[in-house]
């Protein structure tokens, strides 16, 4: 048995890396990356990309979602004054996964493989991760470990096509989690997303001028709109962009 996990779920424009760094801790990473301008992902690195610490009883929610025993669970975490909100909800026959602001839509295939993964994690942890670990002085050397700052351990990506390098991630520190909070914050789901066919006007670093199909022009961001498309192409083409930024600019 492996000591060490990893495994990437690649969109187009989001990545969902899953990480577990050792059998005896009894967490794992969520690491989430994003495609920016130019076609080039965000390299954690370089610290960038969102990176969240799941614990076992987050993981187990998680697997009543894979396994369709709940349509939807979300959670909070909070970390030196942020909060990030997680969520999996099913729609239709795909799961869609978001951290904080991280979108990620699983097919069927990866819901599987995601599944199987969680599985043998949650498994393999309860058995390593629980284990007391007590030396002749009578002190716990586990949970030394585990609130030992650690600054430069270092752990390696497997090889993608679509990340040539090897990053190098850092342990973080404890987060304090939260569950179900009594005011939610809206999550983004696939039914917040709308095809629509539009034509090009302009485009800058953040925003797109589009031409809609009953004629209207607006600029919309481009962190609203979750598919990739060609700024140079003024013909037609399909976007999929989120409903309230439509509402707001009253495209509907």
């Amino acid at each position: 048995m492996v000591n060490s996990h990893n495994r990437s779920f690649f969109g187009q424009n989001t990545a969902l890396i899953i990480q577990s760094t050792s059998k005896k801790e009894d967490w794992v990473f969520f690491r989430c990356i994003k495609r920016k301008k130019g076609n080039i992902w965000e390299k954690p690195s370089q610290g960038e990309g969102k990176v969240i610490k799941i614990s076992l009883e987050e993981l187990v929610m998680m697997l009543k979602v894979l396994k369709a025993k709940k349509d939807t669970w979300s959670t909070y975490h909070s970390y030196n004054g942020s909060n990030t909100q997680i969520s999996f909800n099913w729609q239709e026959n795909i799961i869609w996964i978001n951290i904080g602001d991280y979108s990620k839509m699983l097919d069927e295939s990866q819901i599987e493989i995601m599944k199987l993964l969680l599985e043998h994690l949650l498994l393999e942890k309860i058995e390593f991760a629980t284990v007391s670990d007590i030396n002749k002085d009578g002190t716990n050397q586990l949970q030394k470990r585990k609130h030992k700052e650690i600054k430069n351990d270092s752990v390696s990506f497997e090889k993608n096509s679509k990340i040539k390098e090897n990053q190098n991630l850092p342990y973080i520190e404890e987060e304090i989690i939260t569950q179900e909070p009594k005011k939610p914050k809206i999550v983004k789901t696939i039914k917040d997303v709308v095809k629509i066919n539009c034509m090009l006007q302009r485009s800058t670093s953040k925003a797109v001028l589009l031409q809609f199909p009953n004629e209207k022009e607006a600029w919309i961001p481009k962190s609203t709109i979750h598919n990739t498309f060609d700024d140079k192409i003024k013909t037609s083409q399909l976007f999929l962009i989120e409903d309230w930024i439509l509402e707001k600019n009253s495209l509907k």
